[in-house]
């Protein structure tokens, strides 16, 4: 009794949200963090089945890839792109580890899930850095590079620069021929936003 007491305890303070499915992958509880993180109250999730929180993102062969690790290695954590109760996407560290009964037979599972949106935040953020100026937000050459290298051909025209005295001339490397151009002083952009073509780059 005291140990289902402490078990209960542990279940609802941990800061890791916690849902507990049966058998046959329909949920059975979840503690409040995992209420907080997902926006289903544990009344009205239980009973549905995990399904309602996988995301678009992934395909059947991702999650049938899953039940093939649990089946032969007893569990599987990594990242995966979740759902709300309001539709909206999230990224999460999941671990999904198999319960079984004394005749070693799969009685629930239990996933433990850990919000790590903001990491993806952070990674795009140093992303963005490290492939734009600071100062004008615009493409490096870094990045101009990769997208050059990656798309050879008709796709990307390159870089149009010119000097003519003080003027620099630059050129937007844009999709299907298009060539978006602004002038400015040498070490200089003009203000107002520079734009390309949708799937363009300026730099």
């Amino acid at each position: 009794m005291r140990a289902s007491r402490i078990a209960s305890a542990v279940f609802n303070a941990t800061p890791q949200a916690l849902v507990v499915t049966d058998a046959d992958r329909c949920v059975e509880a979840g503690n409040p963090a995992f209420e907080e993180l997902t926006g289903f109250s544990a009344q009205a999730i239980i009973g549905r089945p995990a399904s309602v929180l996988k995301s678009r993102r992934h395909g059947d062969a991702f999650y049938a890839a899953i039940g093939e690790e649990i089946d032969t290695r007893r569990r599987w954590s990594g990242e995966v792109w979740s759902r709300r109760s309001d539709g909206s996407e999230y990224a999460v560290w999941l671990s999904i580890t198999p319960v079984n009964d004394s005749q070693r037979r799969v009685t629930q599972f239990v996933g433990v899930r850990s919000d790590i949106i903001w990491r993806k935040q952070r990674e795009a953020q140093v992303l963005h850095q490290a492939t734009h100026d600071i100062r004008t937000g615009l493409a490096s050459r870094r990045l101009l590079h990769e997208r050059l290298t990656q798309r050879p051909g008709s796709q990307w025209l390159g870089i149009a620069r010119a000097r003519s005295g003080a003027r620099v001339n630059a050129a937007a490397v844009v999709r299907d021929g298009t060539v978006g151009a602004r002038r400015g002083r040498a070490g200089t952009w003009p203000r107002g936003p520079a734009r390309a073509e949708p799937g363009g780059l300026v730099a």
